[in-house]
């Protein structure tokens, strides 16, 4: 699978030289409760092509472009493929395909890529302000087919845990989905994912929703249980440049809001205690 929005090149996406934001390890695949993840190659084109043209309508909205666009071939799939992996050996970003356990079918596709640049290959320019992390931090974002429902949860509890593991050495996270991507949002409310800042898409009335973990790098996932929803007890912080200070028992103590740009900061009327 592809990006959508093709930056300029040399150099490479994003204008960020190659290996400047990450000079950690980069595991070549991962397999855990029947995912695979696959450095993405030239070898998954006519397997990822298949979950495109399953997935094309949520992808479009995904990808807040017209990709892939109706027509979109198996020979072009494999050019933007060749891309894909020149970027990940030049280690300007790192492109995993999502495989079923016997490597048959592809689910989906998983990005990783400095939070700046992420941002600008969606056509948005980083903003500024207190509680922006800096483009350089490192960002994921990805998609599960649309054939294959009611997976998000137990892919990004894969996916989190990985990259936030020994196998990485990646200074923090921050995973990307859209404001009306239900599914992935309310995955990772269910992985306890509620640090949170909202940057304006390209598409009018669109947000992207950028989420990470209160603890930070490494923290532990709740595991799946039944009959319980995975919660996160500790203190939860969120901006949007929003922020939400919670007690333990998830009661909202204070709020702050920022507007990015101007750096001006307000106490709303919520509060408790």
């Amino acid at each position: 699978m592809t990006n959508p929005m093709p930056d300029p090149a040399p150099p490479p996406r994003g204008g960020r030289e190659p290996g400047s934001w990450y000079a950690g390890p980069v595991p070549g695949r991962h397999a855990e409760r029947g995912f695979v993840l696959a450095r993405l190659t030239q070898a998954h084109a006519e397997r990822d092509h298949a979950a495109l043209r399953a997935s094309a309508e949520y992808l479009r909205t995904w990808s807040d472009s017209p990709w892939p666009e109706d027509g979109f071939s198996v020979a072009e799939n494999a050019a933007e493929l060749r891309w894909h992996d020149e970027e990940h050996e030049a280690r300007v970003a790192f492109t995993y395909s999502v495989l079923d356990a016997q490597e048959r079918r592809v689910r989906g596709c998983i990005y990783v890529r400095p939070l700046g640049d992420m941002l600008r290959t969606r056509g948005v320019e980083p903003p500024e302000g207190p509680v922006w992390p800096g483009g350089a931090v490192p960002c994921a974002r990805g998609w599960i087919r649309s054939d294959d429902p009611e997976t998000d949860v137990d892919l990004l509890r894969v996916v989190l845990a990985w990259l936030t593991g020994p196998a990485w050495a990646l200074s923090e996270l921050w995973w990307t989905a859209a404001s009306d991507d239900a599914r992935q949002l309310a995955a990772l409310d269910a992985l306890g994912w509620s640090r949170e800042l909202r940057v304006p898409a390209a598409g009018a009335g669109r947000e992207w929703v950028l989420r990470a973990s209160p603890e930070g790098r490494g923290s532990r996932l709740p595991t799946p249980s039944a009959g319980e929803e995975a919660r996160d007890a500790a203190p939860a912080g969120t901006a949007t440049v929003t922020i939400k200070v919670e007690s333990p028992a998830g009661r909202v103590v204070k709020s702050l809001a920022f507007e990015l740009g101007e750096q001006a900061a307000r106490w709303p009327a919520e509060s408790e205690g």
